[in-house]
């Protein structure tokens, strides 16, 4: 797979990265017939959830196309959403870019990242 075609949710962050952590050296390609234990494997071990939706794009984007292997890319994302009517306050009282830096900095706290020390670097 190219380009992060299928993304899986799963809630527990923390076990996620230290389950990579561990497993660095299994982060490789994967050929099409190891795919389907890969997986399983992955979702045993509360990596990965596998839903329906996902199925279908695993389908859909690899087992139904010619691709003879699959890259698993590590990541993680995390989303914050406001209501525009929220938003547009915060950005007229002049709030809008102090409350996205706290959300930044939290969001930096999940792979244990201290936002002011990274930012220094910088």
């Amino acid at each position: 797979m190219t380009s992060n075609l299928v993304w899986f949710k799963l809630e527990n962050s923390e076990h996620y990265l230290k389950f990579w952590k561990n497993n660095v050296g299994k982060i490789c390609q994967q050929k099409r017939e190891d795919v389907p234990k890969y997986l399983k494997w992955l979702v045993d071990e509360e990596v990965i959830g596998m839903t329906k939706e996902v199925e279908e794009q695993l389908k859909e984007k690899f087992y139904e196309t010619a691709m003879q292997t699959l890259n698993m890319c590590p990541g993680f994302g995390v989303l914050y959403t406001f209501n525009y009517a929220d938003a547009e306050k915060l950005d007229k009282d002049g709030k809008l870019k102090f409350v996205l830096v706290e959300k930044i900095k939290e969001a930096l706290k999940v792979p244990g990242l201290d936002a002011d020390k990274l930012l220094k670097k910088l």
